[in-house]
């Protein structure tokens, strides 16, 4: 049966929770904390983080509404949960920033979230950053200059070179 990607849900996100410790972390709620949704950006963790724009909860359950987003660094052995208790609060996308899925992993992940009615991209996956919404959802340090180039890769590399070169002043982004 072929679903539509709710894009929507991408590139405006209603509440994004993010899941993870550690400086991918920290890069992902700095950048989206920064841009357009601060206040609407719940940190899901144990690592205290203080950071304007961002709450910080000990477990999903304490979110008092829903959310359409879901960015994950966790451990791969963890995503599963995350996947299963993010459904109960509406997720529709879920973003695994994760690097350490294997093959097998995410097929199975694949499959759990097709039966949760989850969209799943990663693993090792760039993010999203448009520039002229304000939006960076993804863990690299800067943003990207606003301008009508559109960079769609499968390769996390590949957008993180070019969006280092981006900032020589020649050309500037309309999404990636």
């Amino acid at each position: 049966e072929f679903r539509r990607v709710l894009f929507r849900s991408l590139i405006t996100p209603g509440r994004i929770a993010v899941f993870g410790s550690g400086a991918m972390v920290r890069g992902l709620l700095r950048n989206l904390a920064e841009g357009s949704l601060a206040g609407k950006i719940h940190y899901i963790g144990c690592e205290p983080i203080a950071m304007e724009g961002v709450t910080c909860h000990a477990d999903i359950e304490e979110l008092p509404g829903p959310i359409t987003l879901v960015a994950v660094t966790s451990p791969a052995a963890e995503v599963r949960d995350i996947l299963r208790a993010c459904t109960s609060k509406g997720a529709e996308i879920a973003i695994l920033f994760s690097s350490d899925v294997g093959r097998e992993q995410m097929q199975v992940l694949c499959a759990e979230a097709g039966r949760l009615g989850i969209h799943l991209f990663g693993p090792r996956a760039f993010g999203c950053i448009l520039p002229h919404a304000r939006l960076n959802l993804s863990p690299f340090g800067q943003g990207a200059p606003a301008g009508n180039l559109a960079l769609v890769s499968q390769s996390t590399s590949i957008c993180a070179n070019i969006l280092d070169w981006s900032h020589n002043g020649e050309f500037g982004f309309s999404a990636i």
